[in-house]
């Protein structure tokens, strides 16, 4: 599932998550749309920013706003494992350090950089990205037992 969407979960429902672990994933939707307007020469960034934000609100009848996973995650007290990789241009590196930094209350987070990874093809990078994940589940999950 998406960061975004995994942080909001696990904080609103916390008894129902025993680990976290967030790929690819950002701090806050507002910043991503700002960091991609940066990367094209408008005349009137202020006007585009708000015509682009207006336009997903009305494309997917959300409050961009509120699509802010470091807050959320402030709140969730559960191991949490942070991915991104470092030439990602989707999302920069920096708004997912920016969500790392925000697991505050979480027991045990890590952060994990993967060299060479952009967006799309972290997953499928030479990093041994699937063996950590196992290892962090198998680490922090508790096996539930069927009665």
């Amino acid at each position: 599932m998406g960061g975004a969407y995994a942080a909001h979960a696990a904080a609103k429902s916390p008894g129902l998550w025993q680990t976290i672990v967030i790929v690819s994933s950002f701090d806050s939707l507002v910043g991503v749309i700002e960091d991609k307007l940066a990367d094209y020469p408008i005349p009137f960034p202020k006007a585009a920013k708000l015509i682009l934000l207006g336009y997903i609100r009305l494309l997917g009848n959300i409050n961009y706003n509120e699509v802010m996973s470091a807050y959320w995650s402030q709140t969730i007290t559960i191991p949490a494992l942070i991915v991104h990789g470092d030439q990602d241009k989707l999302i920069v590196f920096s708004r997912g350090k920016n969500l790392f930094a925000s697991f505050k209350n979480s027991p045990q987070k890590q952060w994990l950089a993967i060299n060479g990874a952009g967006h799309n093809d972290i997953l499928v990078t030479k990093a041994p990205l699937y063996a950590a994940m196992s290892r962090w589940f198998l680490n922090y999950c508790k096996t539930v037992e069927n009665k």
